[in-house]
């Protein structure tokens, strides 16, 4: 007899309001079960799973993990951004100072330009001038040469080398 007990239907008792059991009858009989049935399979599905109740399933935590590295990305990603604009920053700033210093190097060529000028037409005039005094002293010694004698102690190549 004791093997019979192992094959016997017992009755287990659930206490609920008749608005559940109403709900109950209504899924039970949407699935072509009893409640009794329908009752006994969600007990069988779920008879392991009280003390786990609440903790995350394996596709949660896996889930989570990436949803943690994802994050991780982003905050690495926010940061790679804020050392970018940093550096574009200084860049801006560099490139400023640098326009800056092209401006001010420009003006001081512009000036030494004008000076350079200024100084080679002085060195254009003096050269001129140079060149008739040169020609004035070879003149000046043809006609000592030619008879003409003011300083009759020098010579036309000694006045000549009054040039130089």
């Amino acid at each position: 007899m004791e093997n019979n007990d192992q094959y016997r239907n017992m009755t287990l008792s659930l206490k609920v309001t008749a608005s559940q059991k109403a709900g109950y009858v209504k899924i039970a009989s949407s699935l072509n079960l009893t409640l009794s049935e329908w009752l006994s399979s969600i007990i069988e599905m779920n008879k392991n799973s009280y003390e786990k109740f609440g903790e995350p399933t394996k596709n949660e935590t896996k889930l989570k993990d990436e949803i943690g590295q994802l994050k991780n990305d982003i905050q690495n990603l926010k940061n790679k951004l804020i050392i970018a604009e940093e550096l574009k920053a200084i860049e801006l700033k560099s490139n400023l100072e640098l326009r800056q210093v092209v401006v001010e190097r420009t003006y001081y060529g512009k000036a030494m330009k004008r000076k350079y000028d200024a100084i080679n037409a002085a060195f254009e005039s003096l050269n001129s001038s140079y060149e008739n005094v040169c020609k004035n002293i070879d003149d000046f010694a043809e006609k000592q040469d030619d008879g003409f004698l003011f300083f009759s102690s020098f010579k036309s190549d000694e006045i000549k080398s009054l040039k130089e």
